[in-house]
């Protein structure tokens, strides 16, 4: 539907975490889209919503309690200042979540990936490695 990630995870340009929308915020778009309605998964949103409860989120993208990702570091630097895709920005890390009907985990997300893009981002910005950000400063990922 062209719906920018951040309309439904609205903390992500604001926050470390993007936020899991409320049953409303689905609402709101989902009881005006026709042909969607009888689609399963959809039946099952408006049941939630007709019984007052909470959807129960699964978890797709979960880290260690270890691990502090920040969105907004993120978000700030792909997609409002370096003007790329917000689907791009995004999608290099949760993938072409447009094309799915469920979220799932394509990209790896562990220490080693995350190290190779910030080493890759670092080498192609100052074409060294040494930096204060990302890779070299355990503290900024690890609590």
């Amino acid at each position: 539907m062209q719906i920018n990630c951040m309309y439904c995870h609205t903390y992500a340009r604001r926050s470390n975490v993007s936020g899991i929308p409320r049953l409303d915020k689905c609402m709101g778009c989902h009881n005006l889209i026709e042909g969607v309605k009888d689609r399963p998964r959809i039946k099952k949103l408006f049941e939630y919503w007709e019984n007052k409860q909470p959807i129960p989120w699964k978890k797709v993208h979960d880290l260690p309690d270890f691990v502090r990702f920040n969105h907004e570091r993120h978000i700030q630097r792909f997609y409002f200042q370096e003007k790329r895709p917000i689907r791009e920005a995004c999608g290099y890390c949760h993938g072409d979540i447009a094309s799915m009907t469920t979220a799932r985990r394509v990209k790896a997300l562990s220490m080693g990936w995350c190290v190779s893009c910030h080493q890759k981002d670092h080498l192609e910005k100052a074409g060294s490695t040494v930096t204060s950000h990302g890779p070299n400063d355990c503290w900024l990922c690890h609590k």
